[in-house]
């Protein structure tokens, strides 16, 4: 036989250990699902045919992604399936990778390079190419008159020619299983395994309409398939994950935060302790064929006529990138930008015709003009928006609106241990429309704080932030204070 894996079937025959038959084939994927990951990470399910008598066996299993991850293949019995014992599996794919393919014809006649400059010889040494400046192992061939040719890039050897046409090759990714069937004729089993490179996005755009009351709405999705696999009418769920929302969020200047996680000494990133457990799914309505390299852009909710609110922000705090211990030092947190932001607000309802889960993704505001044409406003990252829930984009900077941020008392009650900070928020409207801002403060000191004052409402919108909310008539004025007092 052509391949060393079938060495151990040929002495086990010999042996007379076990009685085997030639290989069976098993039939191809159907009925398949897939669970696509937002970390590029994917979970197939298909349904599987094979015929073969009872006892142990040989099973061949193609249609497989070259991505695939063999550890997590997983076997269970369908409708008129007694049931497949595993008892070993091997994964081929001789095309992944060069060394793999040369390893097939070890000791074996091959040709590289071609015309006047090909060598013939026998492969004794198989490579291990790397880029320079790391030395290489060669590739290296007896030649007939008793020399050696090395070969030390992948360059140097450009054009192999193997001396059956590469028959010997495992050209497409296979399991191969030396399995125990508990009963003669058909058996159906259900086949799961993970793998990558199988990737999804949402994206959206939103169109505000010349009058600014309303805009249309539109959520797709798009998948790519790098994994080196085809599927056909295939069943998909997209999940998010808490690791996958944490990868995607927009990236900031500030050190990650970190936390403990159960028996583990020292705080990690949160990233990295971050699960793969789904916190948000959605199963598409159409089914997906996707070959290897392709990628499709899905829909997955649209309505021309969303109602939509304006609202603006003053998130005012800024950090000098010379300050380090965030704890204790006096000056952290002082500096501020006047900048208001206006945002627009829309409903995720079915009566305006969407309703549906939208996954976190990247989302795109267009103004229409009265001619219809559009122009871009901007883009950014939309936080996940539950069906029945509230979704925001950011527009820009509000004309008209501005606001300051003054520390105006900062004291030391117990030293290392205790200190109270006060702040005066100043909110001015130089438009001619009535605007609400909602004030953002951030508690960055410390997770161990209490609200001690403060002249307005305000509710708690995250960990250690809190939110007010003030109403100001064109050219009207307002300043809000609170003070807060960390312990540690």
């Amino acid at each position: 036989m052509q391949s060393r894996y079938w060495f151990w079937i040929a002495a086990a025959m010999c042996a007379g250990r076990i009685a085997v038959a030639a290989t069976v084939d098993v039939t191809g994927p159907r009925q398949v699902s897939l669970h696509l990951y937002d970390t590029g990470r994917a979970l197939a399910f298909e349904l599987r045919q094979v015929t073969a008598p009872a006892g142990t066996v040989l099973l061949r299993v193609r249609d497989l992604p070259a991505r695939i991850d063999p550890t997590t293949v997983s076997v269970t019995p369908a409708a008129g399936g007694a049931g497949i014992d595993i008892l070993e599996q091997r994964f081929e794919h001789d095309l992944a990778e060069s060394s793999r393919m040369l390893r097939r014809y070890l000791n074996r006649t091959v040709t590289v390079g071609q015309g006047a400059a090909a060598v013939e010889g026998r492969i004794i040494g198989l490579p291990d190419w790397k880029e320079p400046p790391r030395p290489s192992v060669p590739l290296v061939l007896s030649k007939t008159d008793g020399s050696v040719a090395a070969f030390f890039s992948p360059a140097e050897a450009a054009r192999i020619h193997f001396p059956d046409g590469g028959a010997a090759l495992v050209a497409a990714p296979t399991l191969l299983w030396r399995a125990r069937l508990a009963a003669d004729g058909q058996q159906n089993f259900r086949l799961s395994y993970q793998f990558d490179g199988l990737t999804w996005r949402a994206f959206y755009d939103a169109v505000v309409r010349p009058d600014g009351g309303s805009a249309r709405i539109m959520g797709r999705i798009l998948i790519e398939n790098r994994s080196g696999g085809h599927f056909s009418d295939a069943a998909v769920t997209l999940l998010e994950t808490e690791r996958g929302r944490s990868a995607g969020a927009p990236q900031s200047d500030e050190p990650a935060p970190q936390r403990y996680s159960y028996r583990i000494p020292q705080p990690r990133e949160e990233r990295m302790i971050a699960t793969l457990s789904p916190v948000q799914s959605h199963a598409l309505e159409q089914k997906v064929s996707l070959r290897d390299g392709e990628w499709v852009l899905l829909p997955l909710a649209a309505s021309d006529s969303v109602p939509i609110r304006r609202f603006y922000v003053y998130d005012g705090v800024r950090f000098d990138r010379f300050q380090r211990n965030r704890r204790n030092d006096w000056n952290y947190g002082t500096e501020y930008h006047t900048t208001v932001d206006e945002h627009i607000e829309f409903e995720n309802m079915g009566a305006v015709g969407l309703g549906v889960n939208f996954p976190q993704g990247l989302i795109r505001l267009y103004q229409q003009r009265s001619d219809g044409s559009v122009d871009l406003v901007g883009e950014e990252v939309m936080a996940p928006v539950l069906s029945g829930g509230r979704g925001s984009v950011r527009v820009g900077p509000a004309v008209g609106l501005r606001g300051e941020r003054e520390r105006t008392g900062y004291v030391e009650i117990r030293p290392l241990h205790e200190y109270e900070e006060s702040f005066e928020i100043r909110l001015a409207n130089e438009s001619d429309q009535p605007a609400e801002i909602r004030v953002v403060e951030h508690l960055y000191r410390w997770p161990d704080y209490e609200i001690v004052k403060a002249d307005a409402e305000y509710q708690q919108t995250g960990p250690q932030t809190i939110e007010f909310r003030a109403e100001l008539k064109p050219g009207g004025r307002r300043a809000i204070h609170y003070t807060v007092r960390y312990r540690w």
